[in-house]
């Protein structure tokens, strides 16, 4: 089953570094939907009020297991664009 999102970066003090998320680790599921590609996943993420705790299920080294995220809003002014929901 080709699913889920590959973790490239995780950046130092970030929500998902808090969460214990590492490159590498492949989102299958965000709070029990089963993730299908970086469009749907961001888009979840998006959609999910700052502040709300969330169960991801990832795979890592071949074992899964899931890992609680709080999603964080922040500004990226590197776009010009609106603040964006990162976990």
């Amino acid at each position: 089953d080709e699913s889920g999102v590959e973790i490239t970066r995780v950046d130092p003090e970030s929500p998902a570094d808090r969460a214990g998320l590492k490159a590498g680790d492949v989102v299958l599921e965000f709070s029990g939907q089963k993730v299908i590609g970086i469009e749907q996943f961001s888009r979840l993420v998006r959609e999910t009020p700052p502040g709300r705790e969330i169960k991801l299920q990832v795979s890592r080294d071949g074992n899964v297991q899931v890992i609680a995220a709080k999603v964080a809003a922040r500004k990226v002014r590197a776009w010009g664009g609106e603040p964006v929901t990162v976990i």
